[in-house]
Formats: structure tokens, sequence, C-alpha cells
């Protein structure tokens, strides 16, 4: 197996200059490709384009961008372009989002929440491969087709949690992208619905991304309180909690500084030396992940850029013994 590891984009960006020690440290070492998140602040894909003008060009991905902010139309036109502008391949990570987020955009929350993440993924699939869309949905409904255009591949990837998103994704995307997803319940709920159902519609299985926080061992630091700041906004979320809670961990709206320990403890945060990690990795990659994507967002909280980045470089070195 190929053993991607990548490294997240740890921080909103509030400029583009912001991105660049994370692009450099892509271009400059083997990390396979930078990934972002959703921004509130300024768009990352523009920032993005704006770099690449600039001559920093590397393979991006998302994971992910919130559905209801785009019609599947603008998004294909969005992701089609950066690959183009970049010269390199993107992944287009999409999940449906919070329920709350989707009522603050839309007016309402999805009823079939599996069945509006499918027809928007068809809808995008279409478009990006310059079939024409006839789609009379509930959700997402199309009638049309995109100028076709020579550009490097955009894949499609979507946000999976639980088994019901993974049926999904098998069906739709090229790539499962997992965020705080236990080892073992990946294992033994999301890989195999993702073999199952991909071999039921005749496509490969998507490969897997597993989004995972970083917080290496220094003097100074104090490693819980920098995990807990990485992931209490998601273990806050209903689907992250119900997911945590299937997978044995106790997990609801109020994080404490057990639950992050145990977090901790199950591998969900990468933590300890360089060397630790990369051992902790492997069993990622035995286990069936495709590509690991290290995140830093709890380091840039507590200390900020510099030393996120060095993390992050420390452990990407380590990994491929340089």
């Amino acid at each position: 197996m190929d053993k991607r590891l990548s490294i997240m984009l740890p921080l909103m960006a509030a400029t583009p200059e912001q991105l660049r020690p994370f692009l450099t440290l892509v271009s400059e070492t083997p990390a396979t490709r930078l990934w972002t998140g959703q921004s509130l602040t300024i768009d990352h894909l523009m920032a993005l384009a704006f770099l690449a003008g600039r001559g920093l060009r590397v393979p991006i991905g998302t994971g992910v961008n919130v559905m209801p902010l785009k019609h599947p139309y603008q998004t294909a036109v969005d992701f089609r372009t950066l690959a183009l502008l970049l010269g390199q391949p993107v992944t287009a990570g999409l999940g449906l989002g919070h329920r709350q987020v989707q009522r603050a955009l839309t007016g309402r929350t999805y009823a079939g929440q599996l069945d509006a993440a499918r027809e928007y993924l068809r809808v995008l699939r279409s478009l990006l491969s310059g079939s024409p869309v006839d789609a009379d949905g509930r959700y997402f409904p199309m009638t049309g087709r995109m100028t076709r255009l020579q550009h490097p591949p955009v894949e499609i990837g979507a946000g999976v949690l639980r088994p019901g998103m993974a049926q999904v994704a098998a069906e739709t995307a090229d790539a499962a992208i997992t965020w705080l997803v236990p080892l073992e319940y990946l294992s033994e709920e999301i890989l195999p619905v993702l073999t199952a159902k991909a071999a039921e519609a005749g496509r490969p299985r998507p490969r897997v991304v597993a989004i995972v926080p970083l917080v290496l061992d220094r003097p100074g630091r104090d490693t819980v309180e920098i995990a807990g700041l990485a992931t209490a906004s998601r273990v806050r979320a209903d689907h992250y909690a119900d997911m945590l809670r299937k997978a044995g961990i106790a997990a609801g709206p109020h994080e404490s500084a057990q639950l992050v320990k145990e977090l901790m403890a199950r591998n969900v945060v990468l933590s300890g030396g360089a060397r630790d990690v990369r051992g902790t990795l492997e069993s990622y990659w035995r286990a069936g992940v495709d590509e690991v994507v290290l995140d830093t967002t709890g380091v840039v909280r507590k200390h900020g850029i510099r030393q996120a980045r060095n993390d992050l470089e420390e452990v990407v070195l380590t990994h491929f013994g340089k």
C-alpha cells in the first residue's frame, strides 16, 4: 500500500499568507497534499488560487466543505477552476454539516440527510464528467451540463462518520473522509460498508482518508489542554457524539479532560513523540486507511503557526526517514 501522509491547514486563514507555511511544507517534504476545512473567514479556494499565481502549487483536498453553502454546479466550477490554476489534482471533500448549519443557510434541515448527500454528490459527479444532468431531486434538482475543459483530476470526497454515509460514499464518491473516528470503529463498521456497497454498485471502493489531530509532547506543553482545543467543537456536535458513543467513547454536549484523555489513549488524537506517532500511523495503514491527514489545530490555537508547522515537519520527516 502507498502510505500517504498529508497535512491539514490548522486554522481558518485571515490572509492568504497564513496558508504559505503549510503549502511550502508540502512542497518541500514528501507530504502528499494540503487539506483545508470550511472557512468562515477568507475563502480558502480563492486564497489557494491567489497563491498559485505566486508559484505555490501543490495537490489540495477539502475536508470538508459544507454542501448547503453552494449548489453542486458552483462547487463543480470552483474545484475544477482550482485544479486548472494549480495544475495539480484536487479532492473536493464535502459534507452536509450540522443540522443547525443547514437550518441557518436554507431555513430547514434536510428531511432525508443521506438522500440529500446522495443527490448532491451524484449531480456533482455528472457535472465534473461533462455529462448532461437531468436530476429531478427533492433537494438539489438540476437540468443542464458544464462545458468540458481539460484540467487535472478533481476527485469527489464525502465526509463519513457512520455506516449510513459510508454507503452513500461507496455509491457516489472517490474518497471517504473521516474525522475523529476511532480506528477500531473505522475498521469494523465503516470499511466493511464501503467495500460491500461499492461492490454492489460495481465501482471501486472509495479510498479512505482519516483526518487525525496531532499533539506532540514538548517541554511546557499541556497536551490534554491542546487536544481539547483541537476536538471541543466536534465532540459536542450531535453526529460526532453519536459516532463516538457507538465506538464505545462516552461523548456528549460537555467535553471533559477525561474524554480528551480517552481520545488520546484510543489514538483518536495522536500524541507522544514523533517516533511514537510513526508507530501509530502504521496501525492506520494496516487497518486499510489510504491517507492520514495530520491536524495541528490545537497547537495553533495555543502556541501559534510556527510551532504547529514544526510539529508537522518533524512527524513527516520522521515517518519518511529523513
